[in-house]
């Protein structure tokens, strides 16, 4: 933190905009300025030419490629623990998923993909809370049926490392309309012993604690009572209570 007139200069550095700008450009030469450490987004997306030829499902699997492949790079570099800076030539938070259409077997394989990273990540134990873990869905694609067999993997991973899972009222602002984690996966959460936290990924003040009833519902729907809290990694329960009695 920065005290008194001294600066502290961010430690990690987005550069965003329209195509064709020359975002990879200033990142590039901020990276060079600062001596820091670049994160250039990849362009051998297999699913692009598909997707400018406007085939069906294709802004679905190449808006996913973008997003597995920014997380891997992200993860990849907290795990490597360089304290020097990060300047990034795009926001992790634009990933927008275009398509919105029914299923198919290649958008099955990215459901595959996103909850093989949930599960990687998971079995790390690198984060006390697992958030996020079925937002693959939020755009309204959903399976004809639960994936049981990858909320499992999912439930197993986050049992040995003991990380907790977050249930969010994020959905609630999608076109998916529920909230994170589907019923049946909460259930599972809940019957394999993982602790949650409650949360509503606002990203505006308005949101900040949206929806935080309908979490509390479905929380308790799956049989939940108490809820994870963290201070500097330690965990301590508390009573679920809904915010109108808070």
């Amino acid at each position: 933190m920065a005290t008194g007139s001294q600066f502290a200069p961010p430690r990690y550095i987005a550069v965003e905009g329209p195509l064709r700008v020359g975002k990879s450009t200033l990142a590039r030469i901020l990276a060079e300025r600062l001596h820091a450490r670049l994160i250039a987004d990849r362009g051998d997306n297999p699913h692009l030419a598909d997707f400018y030829a406007e085939k069906p499902g294709a802004a679905f699997r190449s808006q996913m490629h973008f997003l597995l492949t920014r997380y891997l790079q992200l993860r990849d570099l907290a795990l490597q623990h360089d304290p020097r800076r990060l300047v990034c030539d795009y926001l992790f938070e634009k990933d927008r998923v275009f398509a919105s259409l029914n299923l198919s077997a290649p958008e099955l394989k990215v459901y595959e993909q996103y909850f093989e990273l949930e599960t990687l990540l998971a079995s790390t134990g690198t984060v006390d809370v697992l958030a996020h873990v079925d937002r693959v869905k939020y755009l309204g694609q959903r399976l004809p049926e639960h994936p049981i067999d990858l909320y499992r993997d999912l439930v197993e991973a986050a049992v040995r490392s003991g990380v907790a899972v977050e249930v969010s009222s994020a959905g609630l602002r999608h076109p998916i309309a529920e909230v994170y984690p589907a019923p049946a996966l909460l259930e599972m959460c809940r019957s394999a012993g993982l602790d949650i936290t409650l949360a509503s990924d606002g990203h505006r003040p308005e949101q900040a604690g949206g929806g935080h009833d309908q979490v509390v519902v479905a929380a308790r729907s799956a049989g939940y009572g108490h809820t994870a809290r963290f201070r500097a990694r330690r965990r301590r329960l508390e009573p679920i209570i809904p915010l109108s009695k808070e």
